[in-house]
């Protein structure tokens, strides 16, 4: 039975409670029959649903009033362009360029000025679910004007009155232009903030066994595990008969967890001599795959933006070099040797292959799509006798080469023809020519890469033809290698020694035929990149910079010494940042390390390496304050035009800081030193191979330096 409001007080005192409680009452805000006991509750709810509607209703007026205001302004700004090639903004106040409103019977229509008529819009729905809203009018063809866009919200801070004078946002600010290659035969694209990035969504990859090729999940966990822990063949053969044994009834293992293991080795341990602690006492003194180019619109122009290597210089220019459905295999290689066993006596080789493909995110893990070891090289052993002499070392640079050459065999031949690929994923056939994106290496190895001599020949820069007294002179530009010159000079050296041998001393080359000239797009001295790791953390930094500091702080005595070590103590804790209790009585090798001390020392020796107290080291401090710049803008994930070159701008203040200290530095105990080396002069190429290969973690060793522990 539903009764009204106005009966509730007859029927209260005719019926018992329990019968009340199932009465209907209907709400006085929707008109909806509820049981009494619920009612209440009900209207408050109902109450502020309808003040919500009431809010957005208004909000979607404004809203539309704004989104027409700004429809206005472009309008005006594209035929102003088109009579005086400006590009100046047209300011309009709000109440100037807002369309009426009408309602009619047939629903809400929106009279623009000028215009022919009304515009219906009453199909137009702001807030999804509710149709009594008010519609935003627009062209919905135009992306950059979607309902959910960033771009179409810009200019509304509020609900303000809509005749207040404001001045309108630039239509395409915050918008993205992607520009493809022109063999892609994809239109220029330009997409709002909320909609970049968001595609088609991938079809899922339905696989019920993951864990093929292996015969079973069990197997793969255990090859996994037994991979993890480094278990050699007879500790993996032990472990699978224990195994077997407790499958059979032949063993009882009543281990569960680490703590059961532990508390056996506690109880067994008490069955052996115990250890006993002294304390010794001492009096001391106290102390995509697509190729295109990105852009994003920063309020005056779209600037462009590289993160990935398909969004490069590089892959552009390989893109135009190959057919017009030819599509570039990019590979990225690292070589580095390791020691194999914890003794150092055994050492590898390995060469570790990465697909340029794919995005960092996937590219740089050991999981699918991440890393592999697709061969190893031989490692010509040290000879005593013959160390050090030329004829040995260019010995060892052809075996290097010869065996690399058996790697790229088939690297070669598809360069040339390419190879028809059909993707199971997307179900597309791609004809992929492969080619060496970049090498990541240490500069030892990029010289074995390059085929050039190292530290102290005339030009010992893999990429330009630096001279060795001017590796520190990031002001000057040279002449960048090419492989015809090479090429040339290792031809004389195969027709006159004599004359070979100066031009190749000359240019700092050696008399061997590098492997990766056979590869088609694939110049040894382009695709050699700078690494972050090697060449700045551990190497201007932790071999230099952090050198130099180290001996200053010496030269003040052991007081500065600990001063600087408690300030280091005392720096707060941070996620990802390694903390440290003494710093300048360790030396640290990890580049990692070394990475975090360069960010926290500034803080811990700034009241220490004093103007006043020490000329040179304060001076040296402002040389470590430019580099944590340059460090800085070569760490960032994206970079835009603006960033790579502020860096470039960057590495000329560091330039001069270093001048200054060399000045400095000549006046006390530390004497001259030469800052001419190799790693000084990365700073140089570093942000070139940028702009050529994309952001600096798709050229760093860290994410190869990590798969030589599984190896070990």
């Amino acid at each position: 039975m539903v009764r009204s409001a106005q009966a509730l007080d007859q029927a209260q005192g005719s019926l018992s409670s329990r019968h009340w409680n199932h009465v209907q009452v209907k709400c006085k805000y929707c008109n909806q029959p509820y049981t009494s006991r619920g009612v209440a509750s009900h209207e408050r709810s109902c109450l502020k649903t309808q003040e919500k509607k009431k809010e957005r209703k208004e909000f979607a007026k404004l809203a539309m009033r704004a989104v027409e205001a700004q429809e206005k302004a472009r309008h005006h700004k594209k035929k102003q362009r088109a009579k005086e090639h400006a590009s100046a903004v047209s300011m309009q106040p709000l109440d100037q360029s807002v369309t009426d409103i009408v309602s009619d019977s047939e629903g809400t229509r929106v009279v623009d000025e000028g215009s022919a008529g009304p515009v219906d819009i009453s199909h137009y729905d702001y807030y999804e679910g509710d149709h009594d809203d008010v519609g935003i009018a627009r062209d919905v063809a135009d992306p950059r004007q979607r309902s959910g866009s960033d771009t179409s919200m810009a200019s509304i801070p509020g609900p303000v009155p809509y005749n207040s004078a404001r001045p309108a946002a630039h239509p395409d600010i915050d918008s993205f232009k992607t520009e493809y290659h022109p063999n892609s035969g994809r239109p220029t694209s330009v997409e709002t903030f909320s909609a970049f990035g968001h595609g088609h969504a991938q079809p899922k990859f339905d696989d019920r066994e993951p864990w093929h090729p292996f015969a079973s999940r069990a197997d793969f966990e255990f090859a996994s595990l037994t991979h993890k822990a480094a278990l050699n063949k007879e500790q993996t053969d032990e472990l699978l008969r224990l195994i077997q044994n407790i499958v059979d009834g032949h063993a009882r293992l009543t281990f569960r967890s680490h703590n059961d293991v532990s508390k056996a080795w506690d109880t067994a341990a008490t069955q052996l001599t115990p250890f006993e602690q002294h304390t010794i006492s001492v009096d001391h003194k106290q102390d995509k795959l697509e190729f295109e180019r990105l852009f994003k619109h920063n309020g005056t122009r779209y600037e462009r933006f590289i993160h990935e290597p398909w969004t490069a210089d590089r892959w552009w220019h390989i893109q135009s070099k190959l057919p017009n459905d030819g599509v570039p295999f990019a590979i990225i290689l690292y070589a580095d040797k390791t020691h194999l066993s914890s003794s150092g006596i055994v050492k590898g080789y390995p060469v570790i292959a990465r697909c340029g493909n794919l995005p960092v995110n996937i590219r740089n893990t050991t999981g699918m799509g991440g890393g592999r070891v697709v061969g190893w090289l031989p490692i010509v052993p040290e000879d005593a006798e013959q160390s050090g002499k030329l004829s040995y070392t260019n010995i060892k640079r052809v075996v290097w080469h010869k065996a690399f050459l058996k790697l790229l065999e088939l690297v070669i031949i598809f360069s040339k023809t390419g190879f028809a690929h059909h993707s199971d994923f997307d179900n597309i056939m791609r004809w992929l020519f492969p080619l060496i994106l970049l090498l990541s290496a240490d500069y030892e190895e990029q010289c074995v890469m390059a085929l050039i001599r190292r530290t102290g020949s005339n030009c010992p820069c893999p990429i330009c033809l630096v001279p060795t007294a001017k590796l520190s002179d990031h002001a000057a530009t040279y002449p960048i290698r090419t492989v015809e010159d090479a090429q040339d000079c290792l031809k004389l050296y195969q027709e006159d020694r004599v004359a070979g041998e100066e031009a190749l001393k000359e240019k700092s080359l050696r008399p061997v035929e590098n492997s990766f000239w056979q590869v088609r797009h694939s110049n040894p001295h382009e695709i050699i990149s700078q690494d972050p790791l090697h060449a700045f953390h551990g190497g201007l930094f932790g071999k230099h910079l952090w050198t130099e500091v180290k001996k200053l702080l010496e030269n003040l005595g052991r007081s500065a010494l600990k001063q600087v070590d408690n300030q280091f103590t005392a720096f707060p804790r941070w996620r990802n940042l390694n903390h440290f209790n003494s710093v300048t009585n360790i030396s640290y090798s990890d580049g990692n390390k070394l990475q975090d001390i360069s960010k926290q020392l500034l803080y811990a020796a700034q009241n220490v390496l004093t103007q006043e107290e020490d000329k040179a080291g304060y001076a040296l401090l402002k040389c470590i304050a430019s580099y944590l710049h340059i460090d800085m803008y070569i760490s960032l994930d994206v970079h835009t035009e603006s960033t790579i070159a502020a860096g470039e701008a960057e590495v000329l203040v560091f330039q001069k800081h270093m001048a200054d200290y060399i000045i400095a530095a000549r006046h006390t105990e530390l004497g001259t030193k030469s800052w001419n080396f190799p790693k000084m002069h990365s700073p140089k190429h570093i942000f070139q191979d940028i702009r050529e290969k994309g952001a600096a973690r798709n050229f760093s060793t860290r994410p190869n330096e990590g798969c030589h522990r599984p190896l070990k």
